[in-house]
């Protein structure tokens, strides 16, 4: 009997060492400081949303400005991760806290009228481009210009600008439906908020992600 009472205190001590190095593996996240929860009110609609997915789907909004290194920085991190996770729907969002950040917004609306023999440029491509120098895309007239030189078209590309200036316009509600004002941002599900004052680093944006993923 005596034997078995050492054994078993051997095995809960090895269990007791095990969950804490479990603990200090797994880090734990604190809602209010390394993420924002969405109240209630701002909630309105997300059942819509929910319902509109797949189910254990989880819906991702990223919010950006081509302009923003660490919004490109985080973007590829995020790439590598939802490349392990079919299970994630993701949408790209622009942010216009700015007036001068409003024409980098009409990029993504203005490519997905292009025709399709034409491939749209990556988003890298346009990161890398307003990295060095967003003058290029710094009135909808010079994108144009740029797109027409970039393809070298027989014909004048045309576009619908009303879906372009509404493309525009719903991200910026967007953005101000959850009070977002700052670039990277993710939401998810409309649950939960993260973003650069909270994740501090590319990396944990990624690992708070993960975190809230599993609380969902």
């Amino acid at each position: 009997m005596k034997k078995i009472n050492i054994y078993l205190s051997l095995v809960f001590l090895v269990l007791i060492h095990s969950s804490s190095l479990l603990a200090q593996n797994s880090p734990e996240f604190i809602a209010g400081i390394d993420y924002r929860v969405i109240e209630s009110e701002q909630q309105e609609g997300a059942d819509e949303v929910a319902t509109a997915l797949p189910a254990q789907k989880t819906k991702l909004e990223f919010f950006y400005w081509y302009g923003c290194k660490p919004c490109f920085q985080v973007e590829q991190e995020l790439t590598s991760f939802l490349q392990q996770r079919p299970d994630i729907q993701i949408d790209y969002i622009p942010l216009v806290v700015r007036i001068d950040w409003r024409p980098q917004a009409y990029i993504d609306p203005i490519l997905a009228q292009l025709p399709e023999a034409l491939k749209a440029p990556d988003r890298a491509e346009i990161y890398q481009l307003c990295l060095q120098d967003c003058e290029i895309f710094s009135q909808y007239e010079k994108i144009i210009a740029w797109l027409a030189t970039k393809y070298k078209t027989e014909e004048a590309l045309t576009f619908k600008e009303e879906l372009i200036w509404q493309s525009e316009k719903n991200a910026r509600l967007r953005a101000e439906k959850f009070s977002i004002s700052q670039v990277p941002t993710i939401l998810i599900n409309e649950k939960y908020l993260i973003d650069a004052d909270s994740a501090k680093s590319k990396e944990r944006f990624i690992e708070i992600l993960d975190f809230i993923i599993t609380l969902d």
